[in-house]
Parts: C-alpha cells; sequence; structure tokens
C-alpha cells in the first residue's frame, strides 16, 4: 500500500463522513407484541442487524435465519442490542425468512437479499485493536476488474493510500488489512472509491455512506500495554485481496 502521498488524480484528499452512529435498534415506540425487524431488501455486502422487539421480560432471544435453499443459521441476542448475519461476498441471492423466539413466544419475517445495484463497501469490525485485522468487502463493481480503495485518516478524513483489489465476476471483492500492533492512540479511518461516493466541492459535514468508517484502540491490559513505533513504518497494510472467478 502506498502511505502519505498525494491522492491520485480525481480522488478527493479529504471526506467529511459521519462518524458517529446511534443504536442499530432504535425504535420510535416499542411493539406490544413479538416483532422482528429487518431491512426489507439486504445487498451483498451486507451485516445487517436484526431486531427483535416486544417479548416483554422473556430474557435471550434466538433468531433462526432461514436460507432459500433450507439451510439454517442460529443466533441469540437481546432486544437493545439485537443480532447481526453477514451477507458478505460471494452471499446467495433470494428470500430469506426470520423466526425470532424467547420463552414460547415468536415472530417472522421475511427479506430479499440481492446482488448490489452499484458500488458499495463494507468494513467490519468498526472498532478493533491495533494489531487486528479490518475486513473491507465491496460489491457492485465492475466485474472482472481491479478497483482502487482509498484509505483516509481522521482528524479531518485526509487522504493516506491506495490498496489495488481484483474485482470476481460477481462485481465482489475482500480484502484484509493488518494492522501494526502496538500504537498508543486511538485513531479512526475510512476508505472509499470515487465509485461509490464523491464528495461536494465544499464538502457538507456528515455527507457520506456509512459503514466505511473504522476506529483503532489501544490494547489494554498489562501483558498489552501500548508502546509508539520505534522507527517509520506503515500503520496498515493490506494482508491479501480474496476474489472468486465465475
Amino acid at each position: 500500500m502506498e502511505h502519505d502521498g498525494p491522492a491520485p488524480d480525481g480522488v478527493a484528499e479529504q471526506l467529511d463522513f459521519f462518524l458517529g452512529g446511534g443504536p442499530e435498534c432504535a425504535w420510535d415506540e416499542l411493539p406490544s407484541t413479538p416483532t422482528v425487524r429487518i431491512l426489507p431488501i439486504v445487498e451483498v455486502p451486507s451485516i445487517p442487524t436484526v431486531c427483535p422487539a416486544g417479548f416483554g421480560d422473556e430474557g435471550e432471544i434466538t433468531v433462526v435465519l432461514t436460507a432459500p435453499d433450507g439451510t439454517t443459521t442460529k443466533r441469540s441476542g437481546g432486544e437493545l442490542e439485537g443480532v447481526t448475519f453477514p451477507f458478505l461476498p460471494g452471499a446467495r441471492a433470494g428470500r430469506y425468512h426470520l423466526r425470532a423466539t424467547a420463552g414460547g413466544r415468536s415472530a417472522t419475517a421475511a427479506f430479499e437479499v440481492r446482488l448490489a445495484a452499484r458500488p458499495r463497501m463494507w468494513i467490519d469490525p468498526s472498532v478493533a485493536h491495533w494489531g487486528e485485522s479490518i475486513d473491507v468487502y465491496i460489491g457492485g463493481f465492475p466485474p472482472g476488474r481491479s478497483a482502487d480503495l482509498h484509505l483516509y485518516v481522521c482528524g479531518p478524513l485526509q487522504y493516506r493510500a491506495t490498496q489495488n483489489v481484483a474485482v470476481d465476476m460477481r462485481g465482489e471483492a475482500h480484502l484484509i488489512l493488518r494492522t501494526k500492533a502496538g500504537q498508543g492512540n486511538s485513531e479512526c479511518f475510512a476508505m472509499n472509491s470515487p465509485l461509490i461516493f464523491v464528495p461536494a466541492d465544499p464538502p457538507i459535514p456528515g455527507d457520506g455512506p456509512l459503514h466505511q468508517v473504522f476506529t483503532l484502540q489501544p490494547a489494554s491490559g498489562p501483558d498489552r500495554s501500548p508502546r509508539l513505533r520505534e522507527r517509520p513504518g506503515p500503520m496498515l497494510e493490506p494482508v491479501a485481496s480474496f476474489y472468486r472467478h465465475g
């Protein structure tokens, strides 16, 4: 990955993404009967949150996801945080069904998973420790070609580097970023492609897509005390770009 140079032609030197966010499972009014909520259409890549509510004091809620081919995946959580199901590059498109149960009470929902109609990106996790890896997923890109993904560092979001990835015939790719252990400060980053987002001129505060920002925090605990870099070097570097043929 190239570091600390000027942004390539046609690439913004600075972004102003919205860096905060509210709870995933916020309700204007909590339902009085068991309910499960998810976006009606989920595009790949996404890690949507399923929000169950109305189960009262039944405790932990189990959510079962049934794929178009009949396979099931089970996860458990609460009403406040919900549960997540990843739909990453290579995920099967089609109609999915959900059933949430707790204490003999249940609720169902259905939604559609589709290939991305236009370029999009999802970064996971959104918060990690220095020394851990960051997954960057993209979809909806021109298939069978390479794509440039641009890294920005906060304070403000200033261009830092570019990484080229190979895109499969579905228009998807997976990039892993390895972060350098031992950093002493929390720092946030974002990635973008001009195919996804081109900022206004001048930039509009808080403009830009979600799920493209991540924060790296110092490791905690006596055996993982943060320390400063002893010599200059890249703080993030690509491990690999994964893609599928056909």
